[in-house]
């Protein structure tokens, strides 16, 4: 009995496919080590946007929270010069002297209108910018990072 030989045809295919996976990895390894930096650079940038929108946020509540005691402050003044304005006219001893002391109301009231009207739009300025300021500055920067990126 002669023994029985088996053919040899190369590798197996274990060893095969383990030899094409090693070199596929090989070949990929660097693409996939810049994917992964893109993709952390990706998570700073937006955990650093989401930074903004949360200091945009807190400027935002801290200007209406100071609008509020503007406002407040206001009508506090508003309602004391109303009743100092309804005793002058209840003091008026003739039509004559209370015509004028009303007169004098109503400009003093328009006067004071437009105070106050003037120091809210510069406090809303003041909101506006200082809500914008963050995400100005983080869209400046991510368009300047974005444009070497490009």
């Amino acid at each position: 009995m002669s023994e029985t030989t088996k053919p040899t045809f190369g590798p197996s295919f274990g060893e095969a496919f383990a030899s094409s996976f090693e070199a596929m990895a090989e070949q990929w390894q660097p693409h996939m080590e810049d994917a992964f930096q893109q993709f952390a650079a990706m998570t700073l940038m937006s955990k650093e946007t989401a930074d903004a929108f949360l200091a945009s946020s807190r400027a935002a509540a801290r200007g209406f929270g100071d609008l509020s005691k503007a406002a407040a402050s206001a009508s506090e003044r508003a309602v004391t010069k109303t009743a100092e304005t309804a005793r002058r006219l209840a003091d008026a001893k003739d039509p004559q002297t209370f015509a004028i002391r009303q007169q004098a109301a109503f400009k003093e009231q328009f006067d004071t209108m437009v105070a106050e009207a003037s120091k809210a739009t510069e406090l809303g300025l003041k909101i506006a910018s200082d809500v914008s300021e963050p995400l100005a500055n983080r869209w400046s920067v991510m368009f300047q990072q974005t444009g070497r990126a490009a």
